[in-house]
């Protein structure tokens, strides 16, 4: 039980699904058991395991697996199915088949995932044949960073669903049932956010508009509870700008994206006729909400 529980972590911890299989990365990563830090049983007799987060850290890393972060892009997931009622909130019995939003829902939860989910009847977005206008007013709401659309269609008799990730300006699809629209997410996703340590880089950030003490205690815990960076020290200190010295898992892409995550930092452009900061990346630190 605590193998299995191990496996479930890593999937989610690595992003990828096919790396507890492998005999060589479970030999790496050793017993389960030593990791445990407590369990219990709950109701129904599921068995609830607890690891110990650094030493299974220090194991992934000497293994140099991939990490990826407990911050993470919000999701709305869309699915558009002519059969759904546009009136009525479906309450399935206890014997009845596991729906496809049940299981986009479980295979989010598998992968680490955070999601909101949203059932609409095609044509619920009125006059457009795109529902898109109507999720990104609902993603705006409850905060998600991208959307994914799956459409419901028949192929060769049975259902599937049409998937459509918006991620900013760009967008990609492809097709599969109601847990490979999920599990492509989290592919596409971990692809780009999960960073094993071999890559770690030492990158020096300015951060601007630091003007008191409040501000300067924000973007110390801020800072330290950035997943990618490994370590932070203060490097220079002038007027209302911080540099900071870091190590980050990753290199500028990542730190950027990780940073992207929250409205904490907003990014500074070079202005024309000031000088270039010797900072691989600047910010602005936002007011405080």
């Amino acid at each position: 039980a605590f193998s299995r529980a191990l496996a479930a972590v890593l999937i989610k911890l690595t992003g990828q699904r096919s790396l507890p299989a492998d005999p060589a990365v479970r030999e790496m990563i050793g017993k389960a058991a030593p990791l445990v830090s407590q369990y219990q049983v709950a109701d129904g007799g599921t068995l609830r395991v607890q690891f110990d987060r650094q030493a299974l850290r220090r194991r992934m890393d000497a293994a140099n697996l991939p990490v990826w972060p407990d911050e993470r892009p919000a999701t709305l997931i869309v699915l558009v199915d002519p059969a759904a009622p546009a009136d009525v909130a479906r309450v399935p019995a206890p014997d009845a088949p596991v729906t496809d939003a049940q299981l986009v829902l479980d295979t989010a939860s598998s992968r680490g995932l955070p999601i909101a989910l949203l059932e609409t009847p095609d044509g619920a977005a009125g006059a457009a044949e795109d529902p898109l206008q109507v999720a990104e007013a609902e993603a705006a709401r409850v905060g998600a960073d991208l959307i994914l659309i799956g459409r419901r269609a028949p192929v060769s008799g049975s259902a599937a669903w049409r998937w459509t990730l918006q991620d900013g300006a760009e967008r990609s699809e492809w097709q599969g049932d109601a847990t490979q629209g999920v599990h492509q997410l989290a592919d596409q996703l971990a692809a780009r956010y999960a960073v094993a340590a071999a890559a770690n880089s030492r990158l020096r950030l300015e951060i601007q508009g630091v003007g008191s003490f409040a501000d300067y205690g924000r973007l110390q815990e801020y800072l330290r509870g950035v997943g990618v960076i490994e370590s932070l020290g203060m490097s220079s200190l002038r007027g209302d700008s911080i540099v900071y010295d870091l190590v980050v898992r990753g290199g500028v892409a990542q730190l950027r994206d990780a940073l992207a995550l929250k409205t904490v930092l907003v990014p500074v452009a070079p202005a024309d006729g000031v000088a270039v900061s010797t900072a691989d990346l600047v910010y602005r630190i936002s007011s405080a909400p």
